[in-house]
């Protein structure tokens, strides 16, 4: 059954839903080829969930009931912020698609010395939000998430280190010396938010390593091999 995201509606049974988004609209009359009487899930987003019967089509607007209320928790008891140093081409996309389906709650993209990309145009930053949001968004539909991952303008380190507080365990994976393995920082208990902080390519500077350090962050290895910008956090994250 196909999953649509309705920020804000109240899933309880009976109640009428409206789904506006032009595209879920456009994918479950043009797509989907759903018609009226055909059952859908419905999420608000916030971990709520339902199933919707199509009780009307039009050129803008699917109108639904909910006729089951859901009690499924796929959501993971840990709340993890990635903050991701931007990498070159398309490796964000697949970093924000991927976290996603593991259950990662957040995402703060951060230019940082070692970044090639730079974004210096508001509009462009926009642009590029409007699809991020997009690939969250379809990630979120597919692995069946019940909560939509937030996702925070681009800042700078310093900026994302003010961001900090409120969390139980803040890391970053690093391949200096002094580095402890994660096991070991994860028996710790209690631990409710977890924020993890991956360079771009070439990873972060020994300065910038030493200022998430000192802001609260400690510094772990994710073992004896190398990993890709792109594969840092999704190992971190799955073994959270």
């Amino acid at each position: 059954m196909n999953r649509f995201f309705v920020p804000g509606a109240k899933l309880t049974m009976g109640n009428t839903i409206d789904i506006t988004d032009a595209q879920d609209v456009q994918h479950i009359q043009r797509v989907l080829r759903l018609k009226g009487g055909d059952a859908l899930e419905l999420a608000d987003g916030a971990g709520l969930e339902a199933v919707g019967q199509i009780t009307e089509l039009a050129k803008t607007i699917v109108r639904v009931k909910v006729v089951e209320e859901s009690t499924v928790n796929r959501e993971s008891p840990l709340e993890i912020v990635l903050y991701q140093g931007l990498p070159k081409g398309q490796k964000l996309e697949v970093i924000f698609q991927k976290n996603t389906e593991i259950g990662v709650a957040g995402f703060v993209p951060m230019i940082t010395e070692r970044c090639v990309v730079k974004i210096n145009d508001m509009d462009a930053e926009n642009k590029k939000r409007v699809r991020w949001q997009m690939i969250i968004d379809e990630a979120a539909k597919q692995s069946k998430r019940g909560r939509l991952p937030v996702l925070k303008p681009a800042v700078s380190l310093n900026e994302a280190l003010g961001t900090l507080t409120g969390f139980d365990l803040i890391l970053v994976p690093h391949t200096g010396e002094g580095t402890c393995p994660l096991a070991e920082v994860l028996s710790r208990s209690g631990l409710r938010r977890i924020a993890v902080f991956i360079g771009p390519e070439g990873g972060f500077t020994e300065s910038e390593v030493r200022s998430i350090v000192e802001a609260g962050g400690k510094a772990i290895t994710l073992g004896p091999r190398i990993l890709r910008t792109e594969t840092a956090g999704f190992v971190a994250s799955s073994i959270l």
